[in-house]
């Protein structure tokens, strides 16, 4: 079996059931189903309905620290509190989309997948692939060198989470400095980054600030030592959606960009490695939109309604230059209904942005790229236009090209749903293009290099799944007490 994803337990609880991908036939989606004691697994024709996994008083999420500074899946009360360390792989995946536990709730049913998670690189304007440094187990591209010679990534070495740089010439990585400990960490990256400065000799990351929902930034040398904490009220910090010129994430030129709650508002502030951070501009906590280019003392930002009343009035882009400026609306096109990413160009001319257009409820959303030209004074030097792509669902991470003929994106396309990087052109026409399409597997973490000349991305081999059930029993004792 190369690949398979849990679906449910059998009624009576003697079965597990699953869909596989087949070595011998990779595209059929089979369901199979296996006993719980034991037994070779067999093809049935249908899919169970009704589900009899229970409602339990406690929760599996992931973890990291403790002697190797690895993260493991930690048993805790409904209340967070961590109650026991689970005993098992450190690439099982709890199916939290799924039933998860068996009907007494003693064991937890989960799979392991065996899978490499190689560093590649691949040049914008066509060619092969070429694999990167020696894969460990998950090696994450973290960002570039100032002259984009070299790829930064996390990977595990001798034991431990670190930072290496491997060169674009395929010449040997070196370790450049410990991965900081980012507290318990989320399944999707994603969430907690970590960003270089420009000159590629700090980096910023977050960790949980005690006793609250926001968490705490914090900046230190990258090869290691003291860190200086920014605020301890990071609010919604991801690794898109708050960009700077070009759309490096969470940076702009010498600056890291960051979200501050401050009461009920939310602030955008950039601040230097070293130095006082200053305010772009302050929204409410209730807008919900957190989709930020920032360019300059400018602030690109969308506003929208949700739900029902979504295609009442389009989304629309809003400029305003410093805390006190006066917002200009710049694009307003029928059918937009939201954006992941609004992007400034590197001279500071145009603003792409990810946009979300209805498409019905078989697709959802259709992603297109809009595109307004802006003058100096934050007015619309080029009505905003759609440019068309083959992408659906879902996209992110819009990054510009630097001489602004294009834009990358990390999105979905039909019929399978498979996320690509893509290469979109935005000045000369020319049809988008997905970059990745010949990967076999998975498409994860990717990041455009400074010159715009690489793509270096997280692919994924799979080389087997396994079903495992983890008895809970010990850690339940120690939890009902």
């Amino acid at each position: 079996c190369l690949r398979l994803w849990l679906w449910d337990w059998s009624r009576d609880g003697r079965f597990i059931y699953y869909t596989a991908q087949l070595e011998e036939a990779p595209d059929a989606r089979p369901v199979m189903r296996v006993p719980v004691e034991g037994g070779a697994p067999e093809k049935v024709e249908h899919q169970p309905t009704g589900g009899s996994a229970p409602l339990v008083p406690y929760r599996i999420e992931a973890a990291s620290g403790g002697a190797d500074g690895g993260s493991y899946l930690q048993l805790q009360t409904a209340e967070r509190r961590p109650v026991a360390r689970l005993d098992l792989p450190r690439n099982a995946l709890p199916m939290r989309w799924i039933p998860q536990f068996s009907q007494d709730g003693r064991h937890l049913l989960t799979v392991v997948n065996n899978a490499a998670h190689p560093l590649r690189l691949l040049p914008t304007a066509g060619g092969t692939p070429m694999q990167l440094a020696e894969t460990r187990e998950w090696e994450s591209p973290l960002g570039w060198s100032p002259d984009g010679s070299e790829v930064l990534f996390a990977t595990t070495f001798d034991g431990r989470s670190v930072i290496m740089s491997a060169p674009v010439d395929g010449g040997a990585a070196r370790e450049i400095g410990p991965m900081p400990d980012r507290g318990t960490l989320v399944p999707d990256q994603w969430g907690q980054p970590v960003t270089f400065s420009a000159d590629g000799r700090y980096l910023t990351y977050s960790r949980p600030t005690p006793e609250s929902v926001d968490r705490t930034l914090l900046v230190r040398p990258v090869g290691g030592g003291e860190d200086r904490i920014i605020t301890r009220s990071l609010f919604y910090h991801e690794s898109f959606r708050l960009a700077g010129p070009g759309g490096t994430p969470n940076r702009a030129g010498d600056d890291f960009l960051y979200l501050e709650r401050n009461g009920d508002r939310v602030e955008v502030r950039a601040t230097p490695p070293a130095g006082p951070s200053r305010l772009l501009r302050s929204f409410a906590v209730a807008d919900g939109q957190w989709a930020k280019g920032v360019f300059g003392d400018w602030v690109a930002y969308g506003l929208w309604v949700l739900g029902e009343d979504a295609l009442e009035e389009p989304a629309r882009i809003m400029v305003a230059n410093g805390p006190d400026g006066i917002p200009k609306e710049v694009a307003a096109l029928e059918g937009v209904v939201a954006f992941d990413d609004i992007v400034w160009s590197p001279d500071g001319r145009w603003i792409a942005a990810t946009s979300y257009v209805a498409a019905g409820p078989e697709v959802g959303s259709e992603m297109k790229v809009l595109l307004v030209g802006v003058a100096p004074d934050g007015e619309v030097s080029v009505p905003a236009r759609l440019i068309d792509t083959p992408m659906v669902g879902s996209a992110w991470g819009l990054r510009w090209l630097p001489d602004g003929t294009a834009v990358t994106l990390y999105g979905q396309s039909l019929p399978s749903w498979r996320a690509d990087v893509w290469l979109v052109p935005v000045q000369n026409g020319g049809r988008p293009v997905a970059l990745t399409r010949d990967e076999r597997g998975w498409i994860g973490f990717n990041t455009l290099s400074p010159d715009g000349r690489y793509i270096a991305y997280q692919a994924t081999v799979f080389r087997g799944t396994s079903l495992w059930l983890a008895d809970l029993g010990d850690a339940l004792e120690r939890l009902s007490r």
